[in-house]
């Protein structure tokens, strides 16, 4: 679980979009980034259950669970 700040370390640098999805699936946090890394503050998201998508150029989708505490 995540209380303050998830970190998210890419394989290479490239374009890629975040996503963080709420438990019912609004989208709460959107975000292009064109490096590979990426910090996001989490004392603006309530408690709960989540899914970090990652989008990469070649459309290549990837979700990850993230739990916050």
């Amino acid at each position: 679980p995540a209380k303050e700040f998830v970190n998210i370390k890419l394989p290479e640098t490239d374009t890629y979009l975040i996503k963080l999805i709420d438990e019912t699936g609004r989208l709460v946090f959107n975000e292009v980034i064109d490096n590979n890394f990426v910090n996001i503050k989490l004392s603006s998201f309530i408690s709960g259950n989540y899914v970090i998508s990652i989008t990469d150029n070649d459309a290549n989708i990837s979700n990850y669970k993230l739990v916050i505490e």
